[in-house]
């Protein structure tokens, strides 16, 4: 379990070190995960608690750990940041318009240009650490690609 601890470490600083290069820092710093405060964002349901480690995802570039229970669904949306992650811990299902479903586990990294319609959904307690190079938004669509409230979206039930 150490070993894993570190590996997610070490994937963290390196996804960490993908965004930060082109931003300017006042000095080195350390996020622990003990300091790190979850909160859920506007338009999420409960079962998902993101904490900010780089940046100010309302404004522009940043790195977020993502905590999601278990059975955690996240709809059809897509982003206008370009999105990449990393899977710390867990089993995630990845779906994304036009391509089988995929399933990411510990140390699989994703990566979605803006604007590419994804679902996911968690299949055991998942950790990630997601990375973006501009605001963080989110555009939910239905089956047909037509833009969607968050309310309409969160009334669409996964399929098993």
């Amino acid at each position: 379990m150490n070993s894993l601890r570190a590996f997610g470490v070490t994937v963290l600083m390196v996804v960490g070190l993908a965004v930060t290069t082109n931003a300017q820092q006042p000095e080195h710093y350390v996020v622990t995960m003990a300091s790190s405060k979850f909160v859920t964002p506007a338009g999420f349901p409960t079962c998902t608690k993101t904490a900010i480690q780089h940046g100010d995802p309302t404004t522009g570039p940043s790195v977020i750990l993502v905590k999601l229970t278990k059975g955690c669904f996240t709809p059809w949306h897509w982003h206008h940041t370009n999105e990449g992650g990393v899977v710390v811990s867990g089993r995630i299902k990845l779906e994304v318009k036009g391509e089988a479903p995929q399933y990411l586990v510990a140390g699989d990294y994703f990566y979605n240009p803006s604007k590419h319609p994804h679902q996911t959904t968690c299949v055991s307690t998942c950790l990630l650490s997601e990375t973006s190079d501009s605001a963080r938004d989110i555009h939910y669509i239905d089956n047909a690609g037509k833009e969607i409230s968050a309310e309409e979206a969160w009334k669409i039930t996964p399929k098993p």
